[in-house]
């Protein structure tokens, strides 16, 4: 029977099987891994594989070098992940339950769904599966140097983020105040512009009777806005911090996270 192989696209690109870690492919063996791994059964064009690889400045070679890559490949993955030339690039052979990223998402809408329906207690388990998935906060991270990956890692990490926020919107509102300030606070450092995160951060301080410290973080929330980019506080942000400041409208602040949105968001500009 063959073996089973698992693609890891949420940290650095390896491969998995039961028996073997992958690793240690040259670059652009690597890169050309990731662009076939991201882009499906559709498979990737040889002029976007060169356009990926090299850039305007290809060698003449490049399709010739491409070959040698793809040989690279085949020997590595064996019949299970055999790489196949189709009319106009190459394809894989990959399951979408054989990828990290494949399973991170679909956890992600198991667990949005849930939140929905009224089960935050599943739907925080989901999403901490779903988070779990990820090797360090960085997808694709040894192959970015290629446009389209780097797309694709950032479509990623935004997801990411977003599960962290559902997550803390689960445990908030189930009143697990201990369990979601640390992260909270931690994200908040890394990103100090997303609203979402600092409203959050914003309710669970006051949930834990930390009502000063919450008026503090909206004071640095908007200090930072301003200097960093030019903006004032979202409407959102502002309606928690008013409410909180009313000292009687935590439930009403609450309304920020409560229910789950039904899907994943769309304008996340501001965020």
């Amino acid at each position: 029977m063959t073996e089973s192989l698992n693609y890891l696209l949420l940290g650095n690109l390896h491969v998995v099987s039961m028996s073997h870690w992958h690793g240690g492919l040259p670059p652009k063996t690597r890169m050309l891994l990731a662009l076939l791994l991201t882009a499906g059964p559709k498979g990737v064009s040889t002029r976007r594989i060169v356009a990926g690889l090299w850039g305007d400045d290809f060698p003449l070679s490049a399709p010739q070098m491409i070959r040698t890559h793809v040989m690279r490949l085949r020997s590595m993955l064996g019949p299970h992940g055999a790489v196949h030339r189709t009319r106009g690039g190459y394809r894989i052979e990959a399951a979408r339950s054989e990828l990290d990223s494949a399973a991170f998402e679909d956890l992600l809408d198991a667990a949005r769904t849930a939140g929905a329906a009224g089960d935050p207690a599943r739907a925080a388990g989901l999403l901490r599966r779903a988070i779990g998935l990820w090797r360090g906060d960085t997808a694709l991270a040894d192959v970015r140097e290629v446009l389209e990956l780097e797309a694709e890692a950032v479509r990623l990490e935004e997801l990411r983020l977003y599960a962290e926020e559902l997550l803390a919107d689960c445990l908030l509102v189930q009143g697990r105040t201990d369990e979601v300030l640390p992260g909270l606070l931690a994200l908040c450092v890394r990103h100090p512009l997303r609203e979402r995160l600092q409203a959050r951060l914003m309710l669970a301080l006051a949930a834990a009777g930390r009502r000063a410290e919450a008026g503090q973080v909206y004071l640095r929330s908007r200090a930072a806005l301003r200097e960093q980019a030019g903006l004032e506080p979202s409407a959102q942000l502002s309606r928690v911090h008013r409410s909180l400041l009313g000292g009687d409208a935590w439930e009403s602040a609450m309304g920020f996270v409560s229910p789950l949105p039904a899907s994943h968001p769309v304008d996340t500009s501001r965020y």
